[in-house]
């Protein structure tokens, strides 16, 4: 997270009895349902998310409010970019299936390239709707940790 970076304010969910939505959550742009009721997990975490639209990663604010899931086949419908690393740089394989190491989709960690030191090269994919494309609405910060921003769907 960079300084300066907005922290947006926490406004009251509506969650269930067990910290999870209580309502099925929507696009906000094209009202497509992302997540039944009662899948997600309320936690509260400050992550930095891109703006909607925005190209460059790390023009975006911190936001505190997520609902958390641990397996992708949880949500209805849900897209996901390519992965991401923490300079911005985008993995894109050259047939376009997972990442330019050949991960699939989605993953924590990229496999090495050969010329490297070795450690994998940390990255995230960004999560958006699957119907309009819109986002991001979240991350995917590895494959069993997904994060939907509450202030970036809306409720029904």
């Amino acid at each position: 997270m960079s300084a300066g970076v907005p922290v947006v304010p926490a406004e009251p969910m509506n969650i269930d009895g067990n910290g999870n939505n209580a309502q099925a959550i929507h696009c906000r742009f094209c009202n497509e349902i992302i997540l039944q009721p009662h899948k997600g997990k309320s936690v509260d975490v400050g992550v930095l998310l891109p703006n909607i639209g925005a190209r460059n990663p790390h023009d975006g604010e911190v936001l505190r409010r997520w609902w958390r899931l641990t397996n992708m086949m949880q949500f209805e419908n849900i897209g996901f970019t390519h992965g991401v690393t923490p300079d911005g740089q985008i993995l894109i394989s050259p047939d376009g299936v997972g990442d330019a190491h050949g991960a699939p989709a989605p993953s924590a960690t990229a496999p090495a390239p050969a010329a490297s030191t070795g450690a994998p090269t940390p990255f995230v994919r960004f999560l958006s709707c699957a119907n309009c494309d819109r986002g991001p609405v979240g991350v995917a910060l590895s494959r069993t940790e997904f994060l939907v921003a509450a202030d970036r769907v809306a409720y029904h």
